[in-house]
This record gives C-alpha cells, structure tokens and sequence, in this order.
C-alpha cells in the first residue's frame, strides 16, 4: 500500500497516512518504527510558506513509498546496511537533506527508508 509517513508532533510518533485503498486519506497507524520501499521525501512548498509567516507548524512534509513494515522486526535491524540519515527542517531548507551533508538535498533513489524514533535514514540504491 502507498503510503505517505510523517513526524507527529502532538503524538510524538510517526503516523502513517493511506494514499490508495479504502482507507485513502486517512491515518491507518501510529508507530515508532516504520520501514517503506523506493521512498520520495515530498514538501509542500506552498504549505511551508505558511509556517515561515505564521511561525506554526503544519503537517506538510514526509516521506512516501510502498508500506513494508510497522514496528521494526528483527530480520530488518540486521539488513540496514550502507544507511545515510536524512532530515528536514522548514525554517532551514526547502527539501528533505541528508545530515552529513545539507546541502545535498533528498528527493528519492533509495531502496527504502526507516523511520526509527524521530530520525529518518535511508538505504542507497546498489
């Protein structure tokens, strides 16, 4: 299933948000742990605007991909080979960026991406 993954900021967990289905639209789960395939960091650029002049945040960030896994089971812990992190922040750039280097912006060509507590990695495309 797509699927469209975002921090929650009141829950302080991930919530994940059907994009197809008969659940489209709406929130189907909350977990600590969410794992996608072929992952795109998308922005709305629009919508950041508007936390930069109301200084309030919006949901209007996060990660989509095809849902393989909530909570983090242990057959994965042990697969996350070569992992770069990745975040975003709207008052500082325009797109998701990797840690090591801001300014290499993330928009997709990972094979999957984990979100484990608040931080976001993804694992390069071989």
């Amino acid at each position: 299933m797509k699927v469209f993954v975002y921090y929650n900021l009141h829950r302080k967990t991930w919530s994940i948000k059907a994009l197809e289905g008969v659940h489209k639209g709406r929130v189907v789960a909350h977990s600590n742990y969410v794992v996608v395939s072929n992952p795109i960091g998308q922005v709305s650029l629009k919508s950041r605007e508007r936390v930069l002049l109301t200084g309030r945040k919006n949901v209007h960030a996060g990660i989509v991909g095809e849902l393989q896994s909530i909570g983090l089971p242990l057959e994965v812990r042990g697969q996350m080979g070569d992992i770069k992190s990745i975040t975003y922040d709207p008052y500082k750039w325009q797109s998701f960026v990797y840690k090591d280097t801001p300014e290499r912006s993330y928009t997709k060509g990972a094979e999957r991406a984990f979100m484990i507590n608040k931080h976001v990695y993804v694992e390069e495309a071989a």
